[in-house]
C-alpha cells in the first residue's frame, strides 16, 4: 500500500506541538523571583546560608555577603533555609 502525504494531519501535529511549546513556556514565566535577607537574632547578615526549593531540588542560592539572596521558583513554593 502506498503512503500518501496528508497535509492536514501534518499541519494539525505541527500546530499541537506548537501550542505544547507555548504552554510549557507560559508555565515556566509564571515563576515568581523571592528576594530576601538572612540575619540572626542581632540583626548581623549571615553569610552562605542556603536556600533550597522543596519541590526543585536542583533550584537553590546561597546569600552573599550582606545576607542577601534571590531566588526563582514557582508560587507557593516552600524554601528551606540552612547554614
Amino acid at each position: 500500500m502506498k503512503h500518501v502525504f496528508d497535509l492536514r494531519t501534518f499541519a494539525c501535529r505541527i500546530f499541537l506541538i506548537l501550542c505544547g511549546c507555548v504552554f510549557a513556556l507560559s508555565a515556566y514565566a509564571q515563576g515568581i523571583v523571592v528576594t530576601g535577607t538572612v540575619t540572626d537574632s542581632d540583626g548581623n547578615p549571615l553569610i552562605g546560608v542556603t536556600v533550597l526549593d522543596l519541590e526543585n531540588t536542583d533550584n537553590g542560592s546561597i546569600t552573599d555577603v550582606e545576607g542577601n539572596f534571590s531566588i526563582r521558583t514557582a508560587q507557593g513554593a516552600r524554601l528551606k533555609f540552612s547554614y
